[in-house]
């Protein structure tokens, strides 16, 4: 390969997982690559072997998969609306949900058949849509990065068949040297320079990639959380070695070679002193004395070791942080049902939604050309809607209904509540209170107010 080759980048270089800087998790002292032999260790230690990251990602990946997939589809004036909709949706609240609901109802019409949904919900022989997203969203709050291989129709050519979720440690991306991806290639498979229009790449920005002519890899939050990790290990260890042996306890002996070892008699009257000074209080503070050398085995935690297991519940909370999990659902036995229900609430808006759009607008825009439609003109997403945490309190709606009289039509109104709106054009007007009058008019004759207005003219 020539110099000249090298630079019009005509000759493709395959460069080994990006020759990259290998993401390194620290957990016990160890050091685990997540693109290396050692990635099943990192999955080990950072998922399989800590209750709270399992129980973190594990929850996020299956509420996210709860509901039913949607395709909306949007007239070629209505592209504008369309991502409005989507802006609305990134991180909704209840305004949002309000005009995104609007735009729903108005300008976009719902698809039960189309070529995606068909292929997404057989997505290939093994895999339900609920278990093929699962996996999709699972690897990706673990590592940051996650493939998506369609296996093209052997009968018809450029048509998807089936759709393979690939662990990032199972995929290499192929360039030119000069950041273009020209192929991917999948270990397991031995399938090489796959095409990238049948190959979709997940990747969180990653800023350790400051090489400009590599592709940078995901990132994972174990990576930023790693010191946290370990910290929550360590105290869940010294919680069991604590439970194990009731207490720090240890063992005392005589630790000098000129005295005898101690006698039946002699050892019972010890541990029976010991004992008296470690459990009687009337003891507690009095010095402790010996005529001969005595040495202590430990035999479990001291008390300022078992700090750690008041700092593995603050490791926790840091943990959770990495997902923007709220806290308190990893303990939720004394939550009441509504605190509960808004918690909850929190995590699908600041967890769920945000992971959902960016999964299914970009598999969208993947998806498209191969579909021969315009992405701008369609919305694949999950029903948010169908969640019970995101249904506004009927009473709670009420009121707020009750203080938007003049801004909104009965029909918005009820489409707010989630009833279907009436088109009726009675309905498509503002209404005001019969009794309410401007302000500039407060001195008018009660007498006049729904009297007739005679025109002078």
């Amino acid at each position: 390969m020539g110099l000249f080759d090298f630079i019009t980048g005509k000759k493709a270089i395959s460069i080994e997982s990006q020759q990259m800087k290998q993401q390194q998790i620290f957990m016990g002292g160890q050091t685990y690559s997540l693109y290396n032999a050692d990635y099943r260790d990192a999955i080990q230690n950072g998922y399989e072997k800590n209750v709270d990251v399992y129980a973190i990602i594990s929850d996020i990946a299956s509420r996210a998969v709860e509901v039913p997939l949607e395709l909306y589809q949007a007239n070629k004036t209505d592209i504008k609306k369309a991502e409005r909709y989507k802006s609305l949706m990134m991180r909704p609240n209840d305004r949002s949900i309000m005009e995104a609901n609007g735009i729903k109802k108005k300008n976009l019409k719902e698809l039960e058949e189309h070529p995606i949904l068909a292929l997404l919900r057989q997505p290939n022989n093994y895999q339900t849509t609920k278990e093929f997203f699962e996996a999709i969203f699972s690897w990706y709050l673990l590592l940051g990065d996650v493939g998506i291989y369609a296996e093209e129709s052997p009968i018809k050519k450029g048509k998807i068949e089936r759709l393979h979720v690939i662990a990032a440690n199972d995929y290499q991306i192929v360039t030119d040297g000069f950041r273009k991806i020209i192929g991917y290639n999948i270990y397991s498979l031995n399938v090489k320079n796959i095409d990238p229009k049948f190959f979709l790449s997940f990747r969180s920005f990653n800023p350790n990639e400051t090489n400009f002519l590599s592709i940078p890899r995901g990132f994972s939050p174990l990576q930023a959380g790693s010191r946290v990790l370990q910290k929550a290990n360590s105290g869940e260890e010294v919680a069991i070695e604590n439970y194990e042996t009731r207490g720090a306890v240890g063992m005392l002996y005589t630790d000098d070679p000129n005295v005898q070892d101690i006698s039946g008699t002699g050892y019972q009257d010890l541990q029976d002193r010991v004992y008296d000074k470690v459990y009687n209080s009337a003891n507690q503070g009095r010095i402790a004395f010996s005529n001969t050398k005595m040495g202590y085995l430990k035999l479990s935690t001291s008390n300022i070791d078992l700090d750690l297991r008041q700092m593995s519940k603050l490791s926790t909370e840091q943990l959770c942080r990495l997902w923007h999990y709220p806290y308190v659902l990893l303990n939720s036995d004394n939550l009441t049902e509504s605190n509960l229900a808004h918690f909850i609430r929190r995590m699908i808006i600041n967890c769920v939604i945000p992971l959902q759009s960016k999964v299914l607008e970009k598999m969208l825009a993947w998806l498209a050309p191969t579909m021969s439609i315009n992405p701008s003109q369609y919305i694949l997403r999950f029903d948010v809607d169908a969640y019970p945490e995101m249904k506004q309190n009927f009473l709670d709606a009420a009121t707020i209904l009750e203080k938007l009289d003049g801004v909104l039509t009965q029909d918005e109104k009820r489409v707010f509540m989630d009833f279907e709106p009436t088109n009726d054009p009675i309905m498509q007007n503002v209404y005001i209170k019969s009794n309410q009058v401007p302000i500039g008019s407060l001195n008018i004759d009660p007498n006049t107010i729904g009297s007739p207005i005679i025109d002078e003219d």
